[in-house]
């Protein structure tokens, strides 16, 4: 979330806004201090004006 945040030139704060959040809830997301959910992952793509992908799998060990 931080890299595509940055990469769009906000600061926590405007992502904040556009999202109807706080700066202390993105910093925990960005830290993972705090879980994000599928929602909020899209309210933040659509914030940042990007195309969210989902992919399940593919990790070591899978089939």
């Amino acid at each position: 979330m931080r890299t595509a945040r940055e990469s769009s030139g906000l600061t926590q704060h405007q992502l904040a806004a556009r999202i109807g959040s706080t700066q202390s809830t993105v910093a925990r997301w960005e830290t993972g201090e705090h879980e994000v959910t599928m929602t909020t992952v899209s309210r933040v793509a659509e914030a940042l004006g990007i195309e969210m992908l989902v992919r399940f799998g593919g990790g070591v060990g899978t089939k």
